[in-house]
């Protein structure tokens, strides 16, 4: 799962939020292709967006995606709907209650999602996740700042 406070995405930003070779950025930023959210989209059998803006608010989910992926004969593209389950991070429910703005993402797996799980990094402490998801991922773009902070929680599913 991962929440942000910022500004979020109004509604036709939420609905071409997941197409392929869309993004937002300018091509001087990084990440510009519109490639990653496609990624995540259909690499994974479950995902859930979650945007606040001051004119929109919106929960949707898509299941099923890596299995359509993998069928050689699928039948109609996964599409996101209305989760009415609301949002599955609780960051994001306190965000909405106190009137902010944002969105979350979350992502799970399954046996049939590479990875399975993330066991495999050995990773079991939130700073030393920080230092993965900054070598690894776009964090690592983000210049120090007092304004930005990154908070990270590490949730062992043997634990749970």
């Amino acid at each position: 799962m991962v929440t942000d406070n910022g500004i979020g995405l109004d509604q036709e930003q939420f609905k071409s939020f997941l197409a392929p070779f869309f993004s937002f950025k300018s091509e001087k930023n990084r990440g510009h292709k519109g490639v990653g959210a496609t990624y995540l989209a259909y690499g994974f059998n479950y995902i859930q967006l979650c945007t606040k803006t001051d004119s929109f608010t919106a929960v949707g989910k898509m299941v099923g995606a890596r299995n359509w992926v993998d069928d050689d004969s699928p039948s109609g593209r996964p599409q996101v709907i209305h989760d009415e389950s609301g949002p599955l991070d609780t960051y994001f429910k306190e965000l909405i209650d106190n009137n902010g703005t944002g969105v979350s993402i979350c992502i799970q797996f399954d046996k049939n999602t590479f990875p399975k799980d993330l066991n495999w990094v050995g990773m079991s402490k939130a700073s030393a996740w920080l230092k993965v998801l900054r070598l690894k991922t776009a964090l690592g773009a983000i210049k120090a700042t007092k304004n930005i902070k990154v908070y990270l929680d590490v949730i062992d599913k043997y634990d749970e």
